[in-house]
C-alpha cells in the first residue's frame, strides 16, 4: 500500500467519523426535543384528567348541561337519544369495557358506569372521546363539518350514514 492510498483512506475515515459525530449530535438534539415535547403532552394530559375529576366531583345541580343538549328535552329529542344510544350500544365500534377502562371518570360515575354507551352518545363523542381504539370521534367531527354543525354524535352519524357514504372515521395510517 502506498503512502498516497494510506493518506486517502485516513482522510476518508476522518470524514466518515466527522459525519457520524454530526449525526450523533443531531440525534441527541432531536431526542432532547422529543423528551421536552413528551413532557408537555404529559403535563397537558394530567391537567385534562384533573379537570375531568373536578367536574365529576361537582354536584350534578352545579354542572351545566354538556354537549348540544339543554336541560329540558322534547319527547322527540329523548326518543332520538334513546335510539342513538341503542344503535351505539349494539355497534361493533363501541367497546363498553374498553371505554370504561380508558375513561375512569365514566367508570366511577353513578349515572354512567352501567351505561357507558349513554355517556358516549350524550357527551363523550362531543368531547372527542373514542368509543373504541379504532374510531376517532375528534377526527370524524373535524373532517365532517356538516356533522359537527348538526351536533350529531359522530359514531351515530357514521353508523346511520357515514359508513354507507364511505366517510373515513380515523386518519389514514401512514406506513413507514
Amino acid at each position: 500500500m502506498t503512502d498516497q492510498n494510506l493518506n486517502q483512506l485516513q482522510e476518508q475515515l476522518a470524514q466518515k467519523k466527522a459525519a457520524l459525530a454530526k449525526r450523533f449530535e443531531e440525534v441527541a438534539r432531536l431526542t432532547e426535543q422529543l423528551e421536552k415535547e413528551q413532557a408537555e403532552v404529559d403535563a397537558l394530559q394530567q391537567q385534562l384528567e384533573t379537570l375531568r375529576k373536578q367536574e365529576a366531583a361537582k354536584p350534578a345541580s352545579s354542572q351545566p348541561a354538556a354537549g348540544p343538549f339543554r336541560l329540558e328535552l322534547t319527547n322527540d329529542e329523548r326518543e332520538k337519544n334513546r335510539k342513538h344510544i341503542e344503535l351505539i350500544r349494539s355497534s361493533d365500534l363501541f367497546d363498553a369495557e374498553w371505554y370504561l377502562e380508558t375513561y375512569a371518570d365514566v367508570a366511577k360515575s353513578e349515572k354512567f358506569a352501567d351505561n357507558p354507551a349513554a355517556h358516549y352518545t350524550l357527551f363523550g363523542g362531543f368531547e372527542g372521546r373514542k368509543p373504541c381504539p379504532e374510531f376517532d370521534s375528534s377526527f370524524y367531527l373535524r373532517t365532517n363539518a356538516d356533522v359537527a354543525k348538526l351536533k350529531v354524535n359522530p359514531l351515530a352519524h357514521y353508523l346511520r350514514f357515514g359508513r354507507d357514504e364511505g366517510r373515513p372515521f380515523a386518519p389514514p395510517v401512514v406506513a413507514e
